[in-house]
């Protein structure tokens, strides 16, 4: 992978994706971080603690699929080579890790030199415009529970006050 930076000055990473998969931790298991991470009295320290515990098995199982993955990542390279698979080219902005931009070239040499491409059309245009756009609306490229708490409350009153 390798950083660029967009002519509006946003980093960008780009290149091929490597890994089998993209192992990512459960959604509840980080919401519960947040909630140990803001607990930091005494008396809510033995609450934080009790989350901690509570995510255990969630980290056991985002630690059991990483290793899953680094296993299975020689294996699917194989079998990409062996079966002329398509190499994955990935570009994702800096800020938003969960908005991928993908795109899929012939070889490993075609890919590098679509990565290379990829990488002029972001410092002149600002996106990677031969690469597949995310699905997701650009609106919910961070996930709430990234969210300073703060800002999730107000936005729910606001949500609820109109509703």
């Amino acid at each position: 992978m390798q950083n660029v930076t967009s002519h509006d000055g946003r980093t960008w990473r780009v290149g091929r994706r490597r890994l089998a998969w993209q192992p990512r931790m459960p959604r509840w298991v980080r919401k519960l971080w947040w909630v140990a991470d803001g607990l930091s009295d005494p008396i809510t320290g033995l609450l934080a603690l009790l989350a901690v515990i509570a995510m255990l098995p969630g980290l056991l199982w985002y630690g059991l699929n990483w290793l899953a993955c680094l296993l299975a990542t020689p294996l699917a390279w194989l079998g990409r080579v062996a079966f002329g698979r398509p190499v994955p080219v990935v570009a994702y902005p800096e800020d938003a890790k969960h908005t991928e931009y993908w795109g899929a070239a012939d070889g490993i040499a075609a890919a590098d030199e679509l990565a290379r491409e990829v990488i002029g059309e972001i410092r002149d245009r600002g996106l990677p415009l031969s690469l597949t756009a995310p699905a997701v609306p650009a609106a919910f490229e961070q996930d709430p529970s990234e969210q300073p708490v703060l800002g999730r409350i107000t936005s729910r009153l606001q949500r609820d006050s109109k509703g």
